[in-house]
């Protein structure tokens, strides 16, 4: 089971795709994946199959000119995950070296992306508590809500390596549970000692399109839709942002350390190639 990693570029007229062929997993444990860096597969096993949809031409939004906005994290908050990256807890590193271009803002879903359960499934809600030992969140009946080991690690990643400076952290979610996922944040850490609300700059959750997600996101931030990557679990989602100018990645079993990878070298490379949309989905699908 497959990633189709199919490119599409303007060549006058005319639309161009290339395809290459990548195995990934489906994020699953136990499922994993070893791809050599000129995307030759070098090991997998069994999990998902992975496409990249081409560029609708009409459909990109024009994007309007723009600054990443100067606000980063305080300096406490830098100072703090500067040193937990620095311990011995700290996270693998994902900085994938050799990328010319980064997004200047990444945009996570919360349930089933970031995190699990999706709020809805959970049997109590709020409150939740912290276990200050061991770091677990649990709601009120003592069911456990905990980040994707990719997703912490990603965000962890963006905070603390310099690699990233520039790059913002942003969150999009249409959960209707907007307390609890609030909650979760506040209590939830990447790194030891630093929550997941203390590293996302943008919180946009509520019900609703992620089409104004993604506006009001555009607007707070100054930050171009074609400087975005955005990862989410649901195609109505990446189906409608993308139609922005947004590279997106549809990650169907929670976001995984190949999917991040994946999207970041596939925004690395059309912006090498000098699009001015990135409006396609690198998709994962299960068989």
């Amino acid at each position: 089971l497959a990633l189709l990693a199919s490119r599409s570029m303007w060549a006058g007229r005319g639309l161009v795709a290339r395809h290459s062929l990548i195995h990934l997993p489906s994020g699953r444990s136990g499922q994993r994946v070893v791809a050599s860096a000129d995307r030759r597969v070098l090991h997998r096993s069994p999990g998902t199959r992975i496409s990249a949809r081409s560029l609708r031409s009409n459909t990109s939004r024009k994007v309007r000119s723009g600054t990443p906005h100067a606000a980063r994290w305080p300096s406490s908050t830098r100072r703090r995950t500067m040193a937990a990256a620095n311990s011995t807890l700290a996270v693998p590193d994902l900085t994938l070296p050799g990328l010319e271009f980064r997004p200047k803002l990444v945009v996570f879903d919360l349930d089933n992306t970031a995190w699990t359960p999706e709020m809805y499934e959970l049997r109590g809600g709020s409150p939740f508590t912290k276990d200050e030992k061991t770091g677990i969140v649990r709601d009120w009946t003592g069911e456990q809500v905990q980040l994707f080991p990719a997703a912490r690690e990603a965000l962890a990643e963006i905070v603390s390596h310099s690699e990233w400076e520039g790059t913002q952290v942003a969150v999009a979610s249409r959960t209707t549970h907007t307390s609890w996922a609030r909650e979760c944040m506040s209590l939830l850490e990447v790194l030891p000692g630093v929550t997941m609300d203390e590293v996302v700059q943008y919180k946009k959750i509520f019900p609703g399109s992620k089409r104004k997600h993604f506006r009001e996101l555009h607007e707070m931030s100054g930050i171009p839709y074609n400087e975005m990557i955005f990862f989410d679990d649901w195609t109505g989602n990446t189906d409608e942002v993308e139609k922005y100018g947004t590279l997106c990645v549809y990650n169907p079993a929670g976001l995984t350390k190949e999917l991040w990878a994946a999207g970041l070298k596939e925004f690395n490379e059309a912006k090498k190639k000098g699009y001015t949309s990135l409006g396609f989905t690198v998709m994962g699908q299960f068989a």
